[in-house]
């Protein structure tokens, strides 16, 4: 077939036509499926990785969506790499919060041994009577003890009718006693009590040294028996007094050495029918004998305690008062009870309603007061230790046949103690 010059030119327009449409349509696909594949993305769930774009699509965006995309990247990235997820990278720092437990308070109640208000008074005048002998049957424990020192001691001599109180009485016994009445108590026990143990004629004469840490070192002792295993207290204070006829050994830190010696931080030997005065290095702060004031378990039993009472307070001034003759106090507050500082309770205040053994050391505090003798972690009055007659064959316990298994005293009425002028 003959195909003229004409024919064959429009064909081959045509063909060229159809190329150049085909190329274009090409090109317009290559450059819509950044769109179509953002488009994709935006209608993928979340959680599919295939949604996402990828790390080198995500370099340097060039279209609104592409960016779009990679902006959704970078936040599915970040959400799954927050801390304490299992991807991430770093450890969860950020410390727990843990509650504070609540504490609930206990209600206040009044003790069953607290005085009550409205109870009338007992005068002034009325003469003290003793508290009904203890009934308990244990023979270690007898009714009757020898009273230590001299009459006109002071641990020995009663309150007058009417004493002179000091001007700052109310603010030191706020100072010194009720800021720790809550917790006050009677140290007689084998840690905090007073160790006291009696000497026989056979025991071996001992001379106490003094360790070269100690207090006294080159003032000399006389010789005193001492029994082989006498024990002092177990606290730090390693208390222990050795009564050896009229004599008494007052040992601080206490400590028996190899072959029977003794050394001590602080000892000293004063007259057990003198005034109760040791010295400025002695047993205890104020340098009063230490079994001065001590309550023992006879006088319990028996009912009445016939001398002075010596307590330890947490709030004492930096100086002594008569009859003290040295002090460890550290505070500079005129209200802090000074070393030495005779208490009084009220005689008109009614302690009927105490327990027992507390309305006795009540009673003695109307009758002949208390002196401050040490600085201490609590307000106490001192009692004998068990672990002294204990450690020379006596009873382990000298407390429960006396009647005494508790040793809390914050029902004493400290709010009516006065401070007597010194």
């Amino acid at each position: 077939m003959f195909i003229t010059p004409v024919c064959y030119g429009r064909r081959l327009h045509a063909l060229l036509v159809g190329l150049l449409t085909l190329v274009a349509a090409t090109f317009a696909v290559l450059a819509l499926s950044p769109v179509a594949h953002a488009a994709s993305a935006k209608s993928a769930p979340p959680s599919a990785k295939s949604a996402l774009p990828s790390a080198k699509a995500c370099i340097k965006p060039k279209t609104t969506a592409g960016r779009k995309a990679c902006a959704k990247r970078k936040k599915a990235l970040a959400a799954s790499a927050k801390p304490g997820s299992k991807k991430s990278r770093k450890p969860n720092t950020k410390p727990a919060v843990v509650k504070a437990p609540v504490i609930v308070k206990a209600p206040t109640t009044t003790p069953a041994t607290t005085p009550v208000a409205t109870a009338p008074a007992t005068p002034a005048s009325t003469p003290s009577t003793p508290a009904t002998p203890s009934t308990t049957s244990d023979s270690a424990i007898s009714t009757t003890t020898t009273r230590l020192y001299s009459a006109s001691s002071p641990f020995n001599t009663k309150i007058p009718t009417t004493p002179r109180i000091a001007s700052n009485s109310s603010a030191m016994v706020n100072a010194s006693l009720l800021n720790y009445k809550s917790s006050a108590n009677f140290a007689n026990s084998d840690d905090w009590g007073i160790s006291i143990v009696n000497a026989r004629s056979s025991d071996p004469q001992r001379s106490v040294g003094v360790f070269n840490w100690g207090y006294g070192g080159d003032i000399s002792a006389p010789a005193v028996r001492i029994p082989d295993g006498a024990a002092p207290t177990k606290g730090s204070d390693h208390h222990l007094v050795v009564l050896d006829g009229d004599r008494e050994l007052d040992m601080w830190v206490a400590e028996q050495q190899t072959g029977g010696s003794w050394l001590a931080g602080a000892r000293a030997v004063s007259s057990a029918t003198g005034n109760g005065i040791a010295g400025p290095i002695s047993g205890n702060a104020a340098g009063f004998a230490l079994a001065a004031g001590v309550i023992r378990p006879e006088e319990i039993k028996a009912g009445r305690v016939d001398h002075a009472l010596v307590f330890t307070s947490p709030y004492v001034r930096n100086t002594f008062v008569a009859p003290a003759v040295h002090g460890d106090g550290r505070q500079s507050d005129p209200n802090a009870m000074p070393m030495g500082t005779r208490i009084q309770l009220d005689p008109a205040v009614d302690i009927s309603g105490l327990a027992r053994p507390q309305r006795i050391m009540a009673q003695a505090l109307k009758d002949y007061g208390a002196y401050l003798v040490d600085s201490s972690g609590s307000l106490a009055i001192r009692g004998e230790a068990s672990v002294g007659r204990a450690s020379t064959g006596g009873p382990s316990d000298i407390w429960s046949p006396a009647g005494v298994t508790d040793t809390g005293l914050s029902a004493i009425p400290w709010s009516k103690m006065r401070v007597i002028a010194s």
